[in-house]
């Protein structure tokens, strides 16, 4: 793919030493602007899907981006090294958090408040020590998903799962689409597929399986960042029901929601401008 190999070229992967582990990132530098954004990418885990992404908040932001490393096992040891790695780098950011992205950020604004500016959540839920019965189940149901997932990754060939991966995000989304951008969707997918290993894909699933150990989390947590958070919670994705979208919003201090960015889980790949564009504005009237 063309517009990757000119993004790798263009943004080299850097590396820091955190925690006697090596972790890589890319790590954009804008000397116009006093805002970085962190994008934290969700389940998959492969950063440079977000490329777009990264290319357009470069014209107005600092950006950091990083696959999330198998070096570190467990949500907490991801959140405490990428919390280093802000630091270490001497900036406060706003993160953007997909999917599982959206949980992690959320984790890093709870712990280490102090680095964070703002967040920025699209298609995510809430570990919230107050969701309700229905929203639970959701959750466990979720769990349930993960568990046959783990065991397929497992127990079947790899470049058989791989294929299932790309033919199941291009069937939900390339009715939305034009030629060209069914195209591009088809040449970011071929990226993931070309990308992902077996040893990879389990590492992901595992941290998905280990958000349980935060389930924890209270509307005190996110006062500070009153007038500062930004849901975007898309009105046709169904991957957490309305009880889970529900208890985001209302754990959240006064935030604004968006939800006509439509494309189902994966819209921030389907509506990027319109996705960059409702970021952006918001970052700059903060």
């Amino acid at each position: 793919m063309a517009a990757v190999e000119l993004f790798k070229k263009k943004y080299h992967k850097q590396t820091e030493n955190i925690n006697g582990k090596i972790f890589p990132y890319r790590y954009y530098k804008n000397e116009n602007s006093n805002k970085t954004v962190v994008l934290l990418t969700g389940g998959i885990g492969l950063s440079d899907l977000l490329l777009f992404h990264f290319e357009e908040f470069s014209k107005s932001y600092s950006v950091i981006s990083f696959d999330y490393p198998i070096a570190y096992s467990s949500i907490q040891e991801l959140v405490e090294a990428i919390a280093e790695l802000i630091k270490k780098l001497n900036v406060t950011v706003f993160l953007i958090g997909q999917s599982l992205g959206g949980f992690i950020a959320q984790i890093l604004a709870q712990q280490h408040p102090e680095i964070v500016e703002g967040l920025i959540l699209s298609n995510t839920g809430t570990l919230s020590a107050e969701l309700d019965e229905k929203g639970t189940q959701c959750f466990r149901n979720m769990m349930k998903r993960i568990d046959k997932s783990l065991l397929m990754i497992k127990l079947v060939p790899f470049g058989f799962v791989k294929k299932n991966i790309k033919k199941a995000v291009l069937k939900k989304v390339t009715y939305l689409l034009s030629e060209e951008e069914k195209n591009v969707m088809s040449e970011i997918c071929d990226e993931m597929i070309n990308t992902l290993t077996k040893e990879y894909e389990i590492h992901m699933t595992l941290l998905l399986k280990d958000l349980q150990k935060h389930w924890n989390m209270k509307k005190s947590d996110f006062l500070r960042f009153q007038n500062r958070v930004l849901l975007i919670l898309s009105d046709d994705d169904f991957t957490f029901d309305e009880s889970i979208k529900r208890a985001l919003i209302d754990i959240m201090p006064s935030p604004k929601v968006i939800t006509d960015i439509r494309g189902g889980h994966l819209a921030l790949l389907l509506k990027i401008d319109k996705y960059t564009n409702s970021i952006t504005s918001f970052i700059n009237n903060i």
